[in-house]
């Protein structure tokens, strides 16, 4: 018997999420940026599901809805869009035990001129709140 214990990366999709994706790539399969119909009823498609996540979240804005390719994209997307908010490098904080998807942008910032401070764990993977404290400093984003 096998037990996969790797739901963090990845995890079976439900039966009705496999079912509303294979509609929607048997039926509403055009590009959504495109301004012909096979597009527009993507782009339909695409603004209700943001529409209802918006909800799902109680998010006030559902432009602000992004939908990326997966966790990787939307770390990067996250941590390099907060950085370039800036003109001059600044500090950020991880954990020593970070994925590379955090790990990877942190050591861009780094070559950028950032600060990246790089906080210990316990045993069961916390960083502690007085080691967080401690580290930050005026210019932590």
């Amino acid at each position: 018997m096998q037990i996969y214990l790797d739901h963090s990366a990845t995890t079976k999709p439900r039966p009705e999420a496999i079912a509303a994706a294979q509609a929607v790539f048997k039926e509403q399969w055009g590009n959504p940026s495109s301004l012909h119909d096979w597009g527009q009823r993507s782009a339909t498609v695409l603004e209700t599901a943001r529409m209802q996540v918006a909800g799902l979240l109680n998010a006030f804005n559902p432009e602000s809805i992004v939908f990326t390719s997966g966790g990787t994209e939307a770390n990067n997307l996250a941590i390099m869009g907060v950085a370039r908010q800036y003109s001059t490098p600044q500090h950020m904080i991880i954990s020593s035990v970070e994925h590379s998807a955090i790990n990877e942008p942190a050591k861009l910032l780094e070559r950028w001129g950032w600060q990246v401070t790089k906080l210990p764990v316990n045993r069961y993977g916390r960083v502690n709140p007085l080691d967080l404290q401690a580290s930050l400093q005026s210019n932590t984003v």
